[in-house]
């Protein structure tokens, strides 16, 4: 049963996934917090070894109602107290916040990434443990090798998740900054910046003009490596010899065997 605490013996967790919390939202929750009172529990864990007279608690989830509590000028919260193992509470503070709060896709990938280094979870366990799909988990931790310039358009609203998916195409931290400023101001598509990604990848080059066959298998080259990316979920690359009809191999990068046996899955038609 929830029970009531002093605003003031609570404090935020610091391994908690929201870094950002939109001020105009905080103050609306406040005025709603002001008339109709706090309507779902904070959940705390007491704070190890605190004074013996002024106990304290740690957030796992609500920290966004207990700050707008405090703009509401409440003195006392209704929380629910878990008593979870210290080495637990990480885990339990991640996992309630990805499944309760509104993450933006950056914070709910440090929050995967979080899970993984700290509980030595796989993709595919920590996808059960969130109840997510495996390709959610993955892509969203692509994300990370964003730069963070990138990353803050995108959680800003300037990027959408396929500028950013297709931004990650490029190799290096500059073109990803050039191009997602350019997506930016041009106001370009998520096909258009795919196209300038692949544009970008394979720039023109000093070579004599390419005949006819040889522009068409270059094109068909272009297409076959986009619609093995649609369907895999990774940077595939064909590398084909100077002779359209010669041999060639294909490149498929994998972060880790999880992502290997997905990719042999999906290419031998398993479910």
């Amino acid at each position: 049963m929830p029970k009531q605490l002093p605003i003031e013996a609570i404090e935020a967790n610091r391994d908690q996934p929201r870094k950002r919390f939109d001020e105009t939202r905080l103050r609306e929750l406040a005025a709603s917090i002001e008339s109709q009172g706090i309507i779902q529990p904070i959940v705390v864990v007491p704070v190890p070894d605190p004074a013996p007279d002024q106990p304290r608690y740690q957030i796992l989830a609500g920290e966004r109602r207990w700050r707008a509590a405090q703009l509401a000028g409440l003195q006392t919260v209704p929380v629910v107290i878990r008593e979870t193992p210290e080495g637990d509470r990480l885990e339990l503070a991640l996992v309630e916040n990805l499944q309760r709060a509104d993450l933006d896709p950056i914070e709910e990938a440090r929050a995967f990434e979080g899970l993984i280094e700290q509980c030595g979870y796989t993709q595919v366990e920590l996808a059960q443990r969130v109840g997510k799909e495996r390709s959610t988990v993955a892509n969203a931790l692509r994300l990370l090798r964003l730069p963070t310039q990138v990353q803050e358009l995108l959680v800003d609203g300037q990027l959408g998740m396929g500028h950013a998916r297709a931004l990650l195409g490029l190799e290096r931290d500059a073109q990803m900054r050039e191009l997602a400023l350019e997506v930016v101001r041009k106001g370009l598509s998520v096909r258009q910046t795919e196209a300038e990604v692949r544009r970008r990848v394979r720039p023109p080059s000093a070579k004599p003009e390419l005949d006819d066959d040889a522009r068409r298998h270059a094109i068909i080259v272009r297409d076959l490596e986009a619609r093995i990316r649609r369907h895999l979920g990774v940077q595939a690359r064909l590398r084909t010899g100077k002779s359209p009809k010669g041999p060639g191999t294909i490149e498929l990068p994998y972060t880790d065997l999880d992502e290997l046996q997905r990719l042999l899955r999906q290419l031998l038609g398993e479910s």
